[in-house]
């Protein structure tokens, strides 16, 4: 005889395959939460052939991965706010993304672009990766932050740019955090920031 919490689950599970999801990357999806509009709901989907990436899965609610979940917990200053988490499910913070991070990126690169000829290494930066650019090359490009800030301090660039300040310095927190001196290599990009309810910029995935 199934147990109440596993009749629960099942309904729960069969109610997500109906909603549209309002973001999906590798491991998790995410929906709105109807319960309140500020907050989504994170889950995870398997399938029984082991193959969730086929159109013919059929797909089955999972557990979370813990460690992702507790990450998130253990960098509040970085990440939308966790609410509750189960073995199943993790309510967060809803972020405000889409265009408005779009909108800004195309302008960070704007400001960036007349240094392009400077700083070699910024060759390949464009308005539809300027964020994860600059985060990369901060990271990973020994002396590269240095040498950004004093063309940007010296241009006049980086004090006449409230934006510009703003996403330096949410790249040099991630960067200086234990969790980004640990992955060098977290995917910071337009698409997986958002704001949160008090304006700040924090991250919904990694």
């Amino acid at each position: 005889m199934k147990s109440i919490r596993h009749i629960v689950r099942e309904i729960i599970q069969e109610e997500l395959k109906l909603k549209s999801p309002i973001g999906q990357g590798k491991d998790h999806v995410v929906y709105n939460y109807e319960g309140d509009p500020s907050k989504v709901v994170k889950v995870a989907w398997g399938s029984k052939d082991g193959n969730k990436y086929s159109p013919n899965a059929e797909l089955e609610q999972v557990d979370l991965d813990s460690s992702h979940i507790d990450t998130f917990i253990s960098n509040p200053d970085l990440f939308a706010k966790v609410h509750k988490v189960t073995s199943k499910y993790a309510i967060l913070d809803k972020l405000e993304t889409g265009d408005i991070i779009s909108s800004e990126q195309r302008e960070l690169y704007s400001l960036i672009e007349p240094l392009i000829d400077t700083l070699e290494d910024l060759d390949h930066i464009n308005e539809n990766n300027a964020i994860n650019r600059l985060y990369w090359l901060m990271s990973n490009i020994k002396g590269f932050k240095e040498e950004l800030m004093r063309e940007l301090i010296t241009s006049g660039i980086f004090f006449s740019s409230p934006l510009l300040q703003k996403y330096i310095d949410f790249l040099q927190r991630i960067i200086s955090s234990p969790l980004g001196k640990s992955n060098k290599n977290l995917d910071v990009s337009d698409v997986n920031i958002g704001y949160d309810s008090e304006g700040l910029l924090k991250m919904l995935d990694f």
